[in-house]
């Protein structure tokens, strides 16, 4: 089954890249896998939130399509090729977490990368993870979708393997997580986003029968925009520490 992988990266600490100027590095990194692994259709974030910028050390996200979990696993285990095609990412790129989340329908000919199923282009994505704990959640996106409009929203459940077993199988290494559910939606800013969330307490997911969620927020800015690069470029390291949920 087609599945989103979602990579968080952060730049090393002796790395002279900034964001903007990785972005060369990231794009033959893409290049590489399409000629010589899969064509992932991948887009890069830059994270302006300040739980991944705190030491300095700006965060990073992919996301890309996979025909499963485990051929992006495959190519990750296979040390020569992964070499080959990472390579450039040595010594500026640091790995923080991965995870995939499957795309409803197997996705479409992009795999899914289409604005038709992901908010690619909003000028700000934002990234939500919901862990759960007992109980079940039913889903109900009509007050978000109708906020959010032109830009569509993705929801899914993480899955660490191509079994059957949907939220409830997180794979090895993830046993204490009992479901986590992952939020797409693309916003006009920053703080339009905020003023939803104020006002509609984030009903996106009605906890229903006991069911506890905590979660974690990330505000993305497309790398190869014109509006995410400008904004790259002029924001300041205060501006990117200044508190917000």
């Amino acid at each position: 089954m087609t599945v989103l992988e979602i990579t968080h990266l952060s730049l090393s600490p002796t790395s002279p890249h900034t964001p903007r100027s990785l972005l060369p590095i990231l794009q033959t990194v893409r290049a590489s896998l399409a000629e010589k692994v899969h064509l992932t259709h991948s887009r890069f974030y830059r994270s302006i939130s300040p739980k991944d910028n705190l030491d300095g050390r700006e965060g990073i996200y992919i996301l890309g399509s996979w025909p499963s979990v485990a051929a992006h696993k495959a190519f990750l285990t296979n040390d020569e090729l992964r070499d080959e095609v990472l390579g450039s990412q040595e010594g500026v790129l640091d790995f923080v977490e991965g995870i995939h989340v499957r795309f409803e329908n197997d996705g479409d000919k992009y795999g899914g990368m289409t604005n038709a199923l992901l908010p690619l282009d909003a000028p700000v994505v934002v990234l939500e993870r919901i862990e759960i704990s007992g109980g079940n959640l039913t889903k109900d996106k009509k007050d978000l979708q109708d906020t959010t409009k032109p830009w569509t929203i993705f929801h899914g459940c993480r899955c660490e393997c191509d079994c059957v077993g949907g939220c409830s199988c997180q794979g090895a290494g993830v046993e204490s997580i009992q479901k986590e559910f992952v939020k797409i939606s693309g916003w006009g800013s920053r703080e339009e986003y905020q003023e939803w969330r104020g006002r509609s307490m984030n009903n996106v997911f009605e906890e229903k029968d006991g069911a506890v969620g905590t979660g974690e927020t990330t505000f993305l800015l497309d790398l190869e925009s014109d509006w995410g690069a400008e904004f790259v470029e002029l924001m300041s390291t205060e501006e990117i520490k200044e508190p917000y949920n």
